[in-house]
């Protein structure tokens, strides 16, 4: 699995998840199909054997779905978290909202916004991240998948504006944080990661948690010893500060973290 993601990833092909996306839903109409004519198959004597073929290639059909949503799934999280290519990362959102039938267009579009506001939070546009989370209409975006963009909608929102020293709507977006329904057990990493950020950043009081947590992704190492690095340097020690943002120094520049690091360095 883990070489077949990095050989989709490696190519240049911005349609690559909206091809991805196309065949999970031609293969869903698909094993409908297959399943209403098994069905009426079934009860007739002398399509018996053909009914039941026809079922079997149905669950065929089935897995073969779930595995091309596991991997358009897995394409996403390896472009953004581990080869950290913001442009690939729009790239794909972008040309499936143009390209999409108009049918899944309005749910696509909204991906994309969501997607323009993580990436100008990555890229340290605050004001501008927090206006692209706050015009994504979840109304629009398939039930399955709202619980989940909300909540992370409302982490982001109360981050950018942790950044921007906006004390009116950390309180606000800390409410809404607080408030959200869980998804997939998130929340509460979400709400710690959001406090602690809050304490060093805003309050600029120390907060081990990032020292204490470790992230699995190459991102996400990026943003812990960020605050790590922003940490120690609260706590007056600037040996392991310097250290820390010597780590991610040579990381991609477009991230804020990154731009940050360098800054501290040319400084001290």
């Amino acid at each position: 699995m883990k070489y077949i993601i990095q050989e989709l990833t490696n190519r240049n092909n911005v349609k690559l998840l909206l091809q991805l996306e196309t065949l999970s839903h031609i293969g869903s109409v698909m094993g409908i199909c297959l399943g209403t004519t098994s069905v009426i198959l079934v009860f007739q004597e002398k399509t018996k054997m053909l009914a039941l073929l026809l079922m079997i290639f149905m669950w065929l059909v089935i897995f073969f779905i779930i595995y091309l949503r596991r991997i358009s799934n897995k394409v996403i999280v390896f472009v953004i978290n581990e080869l950290v290519d913001l442009n690939k990362y729009i790239a794909f959102y972008q040309t499936e909202a143009d390209s999409s039938i108009k049918l899944y267009r309005s749910n696509y579009q909204q991906n994309l916004e969501y997607v323009k506001g993580q990436v100008t939070f990555l890229k340290g546009e605050f004001n501008k991240s927090l206006v692209q989370f706050l015009q994504i209409d979840l109304s629009k975006v398939w039930k399955r998948y709202s619980k989940g963009y909300y909540l992370t909608n409302c982490y982001y929102k109360l981050v950018s504006s942790v950044h921007l020293f906006d004390e009116q709507k950390i309180q606000k977006f800390e409410e809404q944080l607080l408030n959200a329904s869980d998804y997939k057990n998130q929340k509460s990493t979400l709400v710690e990661k959001a406090k602690s950020i809050k304490d060093i950043v805003f309050n600029k009081q120390p907060n081990n948690y990032f020292d204490d947590h470790s992230a699995n992704s190459r991102l996400g190492k990026i943003t812990y010893t960020y605050y790590a690095a922003l940490n120690a340097r609260l706590k007056g020690e600037e040996a392991r500060t310097r250290e820390l943002f010597e780590s991610i120094a040579q990381e991609n520049p477009e991230l804020f973290y990154v731009q940050e690091a360098k800054r501290y360095l040319e400084e001290n």
